[in-house]
């Protein structure tokens, strides 16, 4: 029994979850997102350079990401 009350309740969660993500990016949020890293990517795109980015996006739906 317990099984199915925690299957039923992480089912529930990740439609939340689901559901959330829907929400943000139909809707989107305005948010800072500060650079904490660059770094080069070695690949050269029509002769440049691209940079690869880390963030730290924070946001009341989300808390804080890093990407």
């Amino acid at each position: 029994m317990s099984d199915v009350l925690v299957t039923v309740a992480m089912a529930h969660h990740g439609a939340k979850t689901t559901a959330r993500t829907a929400a943000l990016e139909r809707h989107g949020v305005l948010t800072p997102a500060p650079i904490m890293a660059m770094s080069e990517t070695g690949t050269r795109i029509n002769d440049q350079l691209p940079i690869k980015l880390g963030l730290r996006i924070e946001g009341p739906e989300f808390g804080t990401v890093r990407v």
